[in-house]
């Protein structure tokens, strides 16, 4: 006779604790440094909910000191240049928060931010666990999500700022969590489309991501195709909000962004420089920052090298060509990396692809020599956005980025000077 479920073994009870305690311990580490490591990029975003919740507006005239150049006077109305998509999807907390007082437009906004940044990423890694342990050992998945979180951009980035990049990685995250699985249900086919939807919504370059995705969503779902119209409910959302503020549903505050984008005359030879810059440049590319994404590019191959098809082969098959896709978006990118920042923040988007790419290779190697180059890559890693959480301060730029002071006269290649030390042996040296 079996024991019943709901009792626990001294071992299953044992893992139980200790996975919350790793967890605990997790977001105490995501919530490093204790200051506030943001963009002005989201000044505007910050503050939709608080109007939303004030005024019952997105106009954000009254706000005007704090939002410098990320907002777009529209028919009298100062509307956020970004989608605010991930200013409703936090209006919940900023709701809850105000019930018990109000929120300074500065500090506690900034406080509320950076903990429901760290929160969000949390609650990404843990997705991204339930992922892994389907797949491979429990102590694996839970030491891959914790490279993952920590040896990656994840940290120092999209951890330090409640962002349109942090809610593309949980959306990504949770997305995955759904589909990667031996089959799927209608009910998870919908919810697997409704993200990918919402997910371009956050930020329109996704796209290349969604496409992919949805596209493998198709073939592995087939008998539920109709539910994948969930989809497009957040899209016409998106297309309701730009026709009412910006006049026609392919208007949108986007656009500024884009004409400063293109003001830039780039030789035709410059997408493959950006593209080696968002890869291997020892000041911005992503292997330099978390080498051991070189695993991916093996555990793509191994995807595509597979003889029988399975659900989870064909999300591992998108995942691969939206890493591509993306790369190759942002190499026609005149500030390739992301503008003034640690790293390459374009590529914070992709990081839960590249970490389900992992997985195949982590089930087959098994040697000593794959364990030893993960933890020369991992403790590399980890170490490098170690020091980007305690001492990015913006100085790398300030001293060396010609486009710092003066985004006209920025270059494109200055990342290359061989002249510049490179930005993680910059804050390395920090120690």
């Amino acid at each position: 006779m079996k024991m019943p479920h709901a009792i626990l073994s001294h071992r299953s009870s044992t893992s139980l604790l200790l996975t919350l305690f790793v967890g605990s311990v997790a977001f105490v580490l995501l919530l490093l440094p204790l200051r506030f490591i943001g963009t002005h990029d989201m000044d505007a975003m910050r503050l939709v909910p608080l109007s939303l919740l004030r005024d019952g507006d997105i106009d954000l005239r009254e706000f005007a000191p704090f939002v410098a150049y990320v907002v777009e006077e529209v028919n009298g109305r100062l509307l956020p240049i970004h989608p605010i998509a991930p200013a409703l999807l936090a209006l919940p907390i900023y709701s809850s928060v105000e019930f018990f007082g109000e929120l300074n437009t500065t500090r506690d906004v900034l406080i509320l931010t950076k903990v429901l940044a760290a929160f969000t990423i949390w609650a990404a890694l843990v997705f991204l666990w339930f992922t892994f342990r389907r797949w491979i050992q429990s102590l694996k998945a839970v030491t891959l999500s914790f490279l993952v979180g920590f040896g990656t951009l994840l940290w120092p980035v999209a951890a330090q700022d409640f962002r349109d990049h942090t809610v593309i990685v949980f959306l990504l995250a949770v997305t995955l969590f759904i589909m990667m699985r031996r089959s799927l249900t209608a009910r998870e086919v919908a919810g697997a489309a409704f993200l990918l939807g919402l997910l371009v919504t956050v930020r329109l370059t996704t796209v290349v991501i969604a496409f992919p995705l949805f596209v493998a969503l198709f073939f592995a779902a087939r008998p539920h195709m109709r539910f994948m119209l969930t989809a497009f409910f957040p899209l016409a959302a998106l297309a309701l909000y730009n026709t009412v503020f910006f006049g026609s549903p392919f208007s949108h505050g986007y656009e500024t962004s884009f004409a400063i984008m293109r003001s830039f005359d780039l030789p035709w030879w410059y997408p493959v420089v950006n593209a080696a810059t968002l890869l291997v440049n020892p000041s911005k590319g992503l292997f330099i920052y978390s080498p051991f994404f070189l695993f991916s590019i093996v555990g793509a191959w191994m995807s595509w090298r597979q003889r029988i098809v399975t659900v989870e082969t064909i999300v591992l098959r998108a995942a691969s060509v939206a890493v591509f896709a993306t790369l190759a978006v942002y190499s026609f990118v005149n500030v390739t990396h992301g503008g003034t920042g640690f790293g390459s923040r374009y590529l914070i988007d992709i990081i839960p692809l590249l970490a389900v790419l992992l997985i195949p290779v982590v089930q087959k190697f098994r040697s000593v020599q794959w364990s030893v180059a993960w933890i020369v890559f991992g403790a590399w890693a980890i170490l490098v956005q170690f020091a980007g959480v305690l001492f990015f301060d913006e100085s790398w730029h300030a001293q060396y980025d010609p486009g710092f002071v003066n985004p006209t006269s920025f270059r494109p290649s200055w990342v290359w000077d061989a002249r510049i030390p490179p930005e993680p042996l910059y804050y390395l040296h920090k120690f």
